[in-house]
Order: structure tokens, then C-alpha cells, then sequence
């Protein structure tokens, strides 16, 4: 033993320290480039304890390259390193020292996501995953963080020239919860560089109107060159204020990116969305044979074959995300859809909740919970499901419709009303929307204003024929027999056309038919109330078959 310590002791007072600092250098970046996390952690810490040693004129050679200052790229790399094994308070304590752009992002980053962090960890703490939680941690490192840039600010003007130091401001200002300063932080950073990613993702999450986003944004468009606002445009998707597509920009963005996963996944969410379940399900089984392990859409499609009542193919599907990755929230989801689809809604929460207990931020998952809790009748369950995911994102429809069928089914129509006129005013363009918010007035009487928020559903969706009637029902109990005529006639005409050779009709077809004969019975035209009696034939109800045949004869006196 004696002579290998020798020897060790040997070879290391043999290399010289500026050889070990260039060698253990180049292994500490070869480390980062290949993601060994923890070898990359030893050797940063080896490289700075060097670089105390050594005259400053023997080091950072290659400080210029990557964008620190002169004697700052070892504690840089050591920090990057600790960064890179989520030990983000100390990383933060090493970069302290740093002054320039990047060590001094890195450190406040790091100190944002520990604070990050310790938020879930306090979510955690005050309750578990999928339970109500009785307030919400904040991130208490925020704060300090902006304060802590406003005074580098006073020392070095040049700071708020880097566009991600604005956007990591933003951020910071937003978890504080001043949104109007965080919006002009996002501005301000993709002016500088128009290209950052994380601004834009920034922007969408922050859940502003989009009237007030495209205003602030008007002067960078104006430049040209914000060509990525077209990504963004597909972001924000659900929260336009009027009819717009946004399939074609998705298809022209495949076109420039063939093959990308990530656009097929939004352009089958888009074609979800637009209820073309068909395309949205060609899409997705096009991504997954080109990329077979890529998860992130896989709740997408798996929501797909739940509508679509598909559960051989949804079955093969949880099965294969089980194999790649049975521990990823979006494996958990797709489990729990299986489980919804066969109704055992209490095996479908317990996967939601593993989910969530994965990924506390998981929107999708704390929405599908929410419908399971719907489904077994437990609202309070529901109600917090929701409200959950619109903390997460308050720009997503799904958890304010949810809300609205939650207080509906409580019978409390001005809050189911609230949040369907939320929803519809997020989605202004789905029809289902404006139904919701149809009934709700109509439950608090407001018959007027739920005729005209039908006839909004049925400007998007004119071939819904139960829109049709209940937007004539409502006219004829207002008295506004002529309107109701004209809805009547259209959902007559639809149910013509679905309906098969010799069919019968149902009561509340042959009630239309009754009433649009009474209707042109009393304008006197005569020839127009008999030509119903073709319906006759098909009226299933005795007494309904008398009651036309009487206003036939009643039409056909030439008193009347």
C-alpha cells in the first residue's frame, strides 16, 4: 500500500498546476458537452480551487468565447455545473462573484428556480397532490431577485441591453405578481432579440388579453423581423377575440419545418379543437411513426380516442407509453383516459393524481381530473380541479366550461353563467360556448339575451339542429312567432336530411310540425300549413297525427 501511495504522491507533484488546470479544464467542458452532470460538478470545483491558486495572466484564456470577463469562466463552469445538478442555491453562493451578463443571469436563474422549488416543496408540505390546498405558496425569492437586479443596473447600465436578462426580469416580476411590468419586460426583451423562445412562451403564459398583447407588440412587428410571431400566434390560438384559423399558419409552418414532431402535435390540437377528430387522429399516428418516443402528445391523441370511444387503440397506446416511460405524467394521463373511457372514474383519478404528483404543473391533468370528479358527482373535488388549472393558465377555455357544467349541475345558474361567459370570451369561436352560456340566461330568465347568444352558436355551427330548436322555442315563448318560424323551418330541414326513408319522427319534431301549422294557419297561408301533412305518415304519437289532421281541415274552411 505504502509504495501506491508513493507513487500517487509522485505523478501528482510531477504535473505541473497550469498542466492540471488545462487538463482538468478540458474535462470539465467535454463533461457539460456529454451531460455527466456529477463528473462535471467535481471537476468545476477542482478548476476553481486551481484557479485561486494561479496568476491571473494563466487563466481564461477562453473567457472571450464564452461571454464572461476576464478570471470569471472557472467559477462560471463551476457554477453552470452545480446549475446543471439542480443544486441552484449553491451554484447562485459560487456565481455571486460573477459581474458579467452571463455569470450574473446564471446566478439569478439559479437563485428564481430554487425558489421555484421550495414552492412545490411547500405545495407539497400543505397538501398533497390533487387536494385542495389551503393557500398559495408564493416564490419568495422573487422579490429579492428584481431588487437585487435594479442595483447591478446602478453599477452597470449595459445590463438591461440583454434581452434574456429582460425576459428573466419579467419573470420574476410576474411570480411577484405585477403582470403589467412583467408584460413590458417581455416586450423589451424580444425587441433586443426577436428570436427569443422563451419571451414569447412567456407572453402566452402570462394570460393578458390578446387585443392588449398584439398592441404591445405592434412596434416590433412593424420591424419585419419578428418572423417568430407566427409560433406565437399558434400559442395563443384559443384566445382570439374574433374568427380566425390558424390551421393554415400551422400548415405553413410544416412546410418550412418538414417533419418537425412539434408542429404536427399542435396541427392535430388545432384540428381537435375545429372537432375533426379524424384528421387530428391521422396527424398524431403520423407523429408517433416518426418519432415513436416522443410523449408530449400523447395526451393529445389519447383525449382524441376517448372522444372517438376507440379504447382498443387507446389500450395499445397506455400500454406503450407504460413501456418507454411508466413514471412521465403524460404516461399517467393517458392511463387515466383508458380508465375514463371505461368508466372506472376512481382508477382514472388516482392516475391523474400520479400525474400530478410528477408534474404539479401539468394543466391537462388537473383538468381531466376535474370531468372524473364531475362524473362522481363530487363538485368540491371538481370546483378545486379547475381552479387549479386556471392559476396555471388562466388563457385555456377547458377549466372555465368545466366550472360553468359544475355550478349548473349545482343548480346555481349567475355562477355557471360567470364561467361560461369566461370561457366563451377565451373561445368566442366554438359553439358550444355560446349554447352553455344559452341556458345559463335562459335558467335566470333573461330569455332575450339567451336567444341572441344561440343565434351566435348557430352562426358557427349552422347545422346543429337542437341549436335551431331551442333557439325557436324561445322565440315562441317570447312571442316572436315570425323568428321562431324561421328557426323552426331550419331545424325541420336539417332533421329531413338526417333522417332515413320511412323513419318516424319524435314527439319533439312532430310538436315543431304542429306549431309551424298553427303558425301559417293564423297568417292565412292556407297551401303552406298542409304541405306538413307529409309528416303525418311519420308521427309515431296518435294524438299528434289527429291534432295536424285537424288543423289541416281547419286550414282547408273557407271561413278561416
Amino acid at each position: 500500500m505504502t509504495s501506491e501511495v508513493d507513487v500517487a504522491l509522485a505523478v501528482l507533484r510531477q504535473v505541473h498546476t497550469e498542466q492540471k488546470y488545462r487538463e482538468l479544464k478540458e474535462a470539465l467542458r467535454e463533461s457539460l458537452d456529454r451531460g455527466l452532470v456529477l463528473s462535471a460538478r467535481w471537476l468545476g470545483e477542482l478548476v476553481a480551487s486551481l484557479g485561486r491558486k494561479l496568476e491571473p495572466q494563466l487563466l481564461d484564456n477562453d473567457a472571450e468565447t464564452v461571454g464572461t470577463k476576464r478570471g470569471e469562466s472557472d467559477l462560471f463552469f463551476y457554477g453552470k455545473a452545480l446549475f446543471d445538478a439542480r443544486e441552484y442555491l449553491r451554484a447562485a453562493s459560487i456565481l455571486e462573484a460573477c459581474t458579467s451578463k452571463l455569470g450574473r443571469f446564471l446566478r439569478w436563474y439559479s437563485l428564481f428556480l430554487h425558489g421555484e422549488k421550495r414552492k412545490e416543496e411547500m405545495l407539497l408540505e400543505v397538501s398533497p397532490a390533487g387536494c385542495a390546498a389551503p393557500c398559495k405558496p408564493q416564490n419568495t425569492l422573487a422579490a429579492s431577485i428584481v431588487q437585487e437586479m435594479d442595483k447591478a443596473v446602478q453599477s452597470d447600465a449595459s445590463l438591461p441591453e440583454d434581452a434574456y436578462i429582460c425576459w428573466l426580469r419579467g419573470t420574476a416580476l410576474k411570480a411577484c405578481g405585477c403582470r403589467k411590468e412583467a408584460l413590458c419586460a417581455f416586450i423589451e426583451a424580444l425587441q433586443r432579440k426577436p428570436h427569443l423562445w422563451a419571451a414569447w412562451t412567456a407572453l402566452h403564459e402570462l394570460g393578458e388579453d390578446y387585443s392588449s398583447i398584439i398592441s404591445a407588440l405592434r412596434t416590433l412587428l412593424e420591424t419585419g423581423k419578428a418572423w417568430m410571431f407566427a409560433f406565437f400566434l399558434v400559442m395563443q390560438s384559443g384566445t382570439f377575440s374574433g374568427e380566425t384559423s390558424i390551421i393554415p399558419v400551422l400548415q405553413a409552418l410544416s412546410s418550412e419545418f418538414p417533419d418537425s414532431v412539434t408542429l404536427l402535435h399542435l396541427l392535430a390540437h388545432a384540428h381537435f379543437s375545429a372537432h375533426d377528430f379524424e384528421t387530428a387522429a391521422e396527424l398524431c399516428r403520423r407523429l408517433r411513426e416518426l418519432d415513436p418516443y416522443f410523449l408530449d402528445a400523447v395526451d393529445l391523441y389519447s383525449n382524441i380516442l376517448f372522444v372517438q370511444e376507440d379504447q382498443a387503440t387507446l389500450s395499445t397506446l397506455a400500454r406503450d407509453c407504460v413501456q418507454i416511460d411508466k413514471y412521465r405524467a403524460e404516461t399517467c394521463c393517458v392511463v387515466g383516459n383508458y380508465f375514463a373511457l371505461r368508466q372506472n372514474h376512481e382508477k382514472a383519478v388516482q392516475y391523474f393524481r400520479r400525474a400530478l404528483t410528477l408534474n404539479r404543473s401539468y394543466t391537462t391533468a388537473w383538468i381531466l381530473m376535474g370531468h372524473e370528479f364531475l362524473e362522481m358527482r363530487n363538485t368540491s373535488a371538481a370546483v378545486e380541479a379547475y381552479r387549479r388549472a386556471i392559476d396555471l393558465d388562466p388563457a385555456d377555455f377547458r377549466p372555465y366550461y368545466g366550472l360553468g357544467q359544475t355550478y349548473e349541475l349545482l343548480h346555481m345558474p349567475h355562477y355557471a353563467l360567470y364561467y361560461f361567459e369566461k370561457a366563451a370570451t377565451l373561445r368566442p369561436c366554438d359553439d358550444r360556448m355560446w349554447a352553455a352560456v344559452s341556458q345559463a340566461l335562459q335558467d335566470i330568465g333573461r330569455l332575450d339575451d339567451a336567444v341572441r347568444c344561440l343565434e351566435k352558436a348557430l352562426t358557427w355551427n349552422p347545422d346543429n339542429w337542437s341549436y335551431a330548436k331551442r333557439a325557436g322555442d324561445l322565440f315562441w315563448e317570447t312571442g316572436q312567432y315570425d323568428s321562431a318560424a324561421k328557426h323552426y323551418a331550419t331545424y325541420l330541414e336539417i332533421r329531413r336530411a338526417l333522417r332515413a326513408p320511412h323513419a318516424t319522427i319524435d314527439t319533439d319534431e312532430a310538436d315543431v310540425v304542429v306549431r309551424m301549422m298553427t303558425y301559417l294557419r293564423q297568417r292565412g297561408e292556407l297551401k303552406l300549413a298542409n304541405e306538413y301533412l307529409e309528416y303525418m305518415t311519420a308521427v309515431e304519437s296518435a294524438e299528434k297525427r289527429e291534432t295536424m289532421r285537424k288543423l289541416a281541415c281547419d286550414a282547408s274552411d273557407p271561413a278561416l
